[in-house]
């Protein structure tokens, strides 16, 4: 996995290469029932509306009990290619960021491209910097069982 964080943008880039069709990862990365399979600890309910316009909102509880919810709209859906979405941190202080998904498929690898902008400090981009490794960590091993790139954070 390869990343990129600048301090300049307050962008989140990561890439990682998955032994998986560019179909199964889109699946994952849409289906309702898959997401809270990878998607983190205390993820318990994830709803979706996977069409432009359409809503999606994720909830659970954290470690300490605390419940969370986060929701947003589907911005852009071009099946298997490109999903891009909003991110709406209810109740949780964060301002809304943006997430997008591009799938490209060489000889039945698939390399997904998860851009998130909209950061507006350091150490938000950097917490959830680190949250994508752990996410797309656990999505490489749901998708297929195995990680096929090494990661090396370049993150400032």
């Amino acid at each position: 996995m390869s990343d990129r964080a600048t301090t300049d943008t307050m962008l989140i880039v990561k890439e990682i290469t998955l032994n998986a069709s560019r179909e199964r990862v889109f699946k994952a990365l849409t289906d309702p029932q898959e997401l809270p399979q990878f998607w983190g600890e205390g993820v318990d309910r994830w709803e979706a509306d996977v069409r432009e316009g359409g809503r999606w909102q994720s909830s659970g509880a954290f470690p300490d009990g605390r419940d969370f919810s986060v929701r947003g709209t589907y911005l852009v859906v071009r099946p298997p290619t490109v999903v891009e979405m909003t991110v709406e941190h209810t109740g949780m202080g964060a301002v809304d960021t943006r997430v997008r998904y591009d799938l490209t498929q060489t000889d039945g690898l698939t390399r997904l491209r998860v851009t998130h902008s909209g950061f507006i400090d350091k150490q938000s981009r950097d917490h959830h910097s680190d949250g994508w490794d752990q996410i797309l960590a656990r999505m490489a091993t749901f998708v297929h069982g195995e990680r096929l790139t090494g990661f090396a954070p370049t993150c400032d």
